[in-house]
């Protein structure tokens, strides 16, 4: 969800100016939820809700159904409102019932269309996008997960996080908004009434601060052997993470250090690299095991110390060791990773 589009709903949610037709789309169900759990709650007078709100689902409601949904006035309030998830799901009859509903549609009703996560050649889809209030939930970026975690803990659990609690659950989960639901439903229900701290965050999820794969990460782009080697095994420990996991992580850093090492020969000031970096993770949507920011300058002050013959062995070590993990050619998984750190953090690479 843009900026823009959380000003947008901020500002209608508070100043109770709500678009007749809203559209949420895009793969990030518990943040969609979450929107569309806050426009009701400000649209719909609480005491006659029962009257005046319904939710239906696209793949079960009929077109003859939804036309009396839509045009039922509001009983002794303004307004109500209609949630039609998966949207998509609506059959012909039905689809023609909501495009000619959303041509002149009723000033006392708020509709909130749900879906969109599969809109390839969808006809409905491209409508809604352009004719109504249209906004889109994707997967969120590091920085963007750690706002949501603490505004979904305050509105929707009545919790506060502390920001490196926030931290370290978007580091344990990678950022998945489902997972992250879980884990912060679980801790503040461990935490009770109090600010969920770091040590809660630990005691559930069984993610430390200090040791997880980022701090791995960082490790490794600073050649820091022994350190590396010290989390090889509290990493592998946590219950969300695999081997897998870690490689793929790695391959993301050295990738991506090779990246900034071609911008920096180019004659690019290290300096200017953060912004390089920062286009690049949001093109590619790649996720660096921790916030944007720390691995962005984790990866600047790695450039330097990494020429291309060491990125180029780096990337065939971690090559090697994900064909071992995926073909289980190794005797553990603490002995592969540690061959992978020791391989990475030498100044001459080598192969798995």
């Amino acid at each position: 969800m843009s900026q823009a589009d959380r000003r947008e709903l901020q500002r209608a949610i508070e100043q109770k100016k709500f678009a007749l037709v809203y559209y949420f789309h895009g793969v990030n169900e518990p943040m969609k939820d979450s929107a569309i759990g806050r426009l009701v709650d400000a649209a719909v007078d609480p005491a006659t809700r029962d009257f005046n709100l319904d939710y239906i689902d696209g793949s079960e409601v009929t077109g003859e159904s939804l036309g009396t949904l839509l045009n039922t006035p509001p009983l002794m309030v303004e307004r109500r409102a209609v949630v039609v998830r998966d949207v998509l799901a609506l059959r012909k009859e039905a689809r023609q019932v909501l495009e000619q509903y959303i041509e002149t549609p009723s000033p006392r009703l708020v509709l909130v269309l749900s879906g969109g996560v599969d809109v390839a050649k969808d006809a409905l889809h491209d409508r809604l996008v352009r004719e109504a209030t249209s906004m889109a939930f994707d997967a969120l970026e590091a920085r963007e997960a750690l706002a949501w975690v603490s505004e979904y803990a305050r509105e929707s659990l009545g919790v506060s996080i502390t920001r490196d609690a926030a931290d370290l659950l978007v580091t344990a989960t990678e950022g998945e908004p489902l997972q992250l639901v879980a884990e912060l439903g679980k801790v503040a229900s461990y935490s009770g009434e109090r600010q969920i701290d770091r040590d809660a965050v630990t005691a559930v999820v069984g993610v430390r601060h200090g040791e997880t794969p980022g701090d791995l990460f960082d490790a490794v782009a600073a050649r820091d052997a022994m350190r590396a080697l010290a989390l090889v095994p509290f990493i592998l420990q946590q219950p969300k993470v695999t081997l897998v996991q870690v490689l793929m992580g790695l391959t993301t850093q050295m990738l991506a250090i090779a990246w900034g090492r071609a911008v920096w020969e180019r004659g690019r000031a290290t300096g200017a690299l953060s912004g390089q970096f920062y286009n690049l993770l949001r093109e590619t949507r790649a996720y660096p095991g921790r916030a944007w920011g720390d691995a962005v300058r984790v990866w600047i002050r790695a450039v330097p110390s990494w020429d291309r013959h060491q990125l180029d062995n780096a990337l065939e070590v971690l090559l090697q060791a994900d064909r071992s993990a995926k073909e289980g050619r190794y005797s553990s998984e603490e002995q592969l990773l540690s061959g992978v750190v020791l391989r990475l953090c030498g100044t001459g690479g080598g192969t798995a």
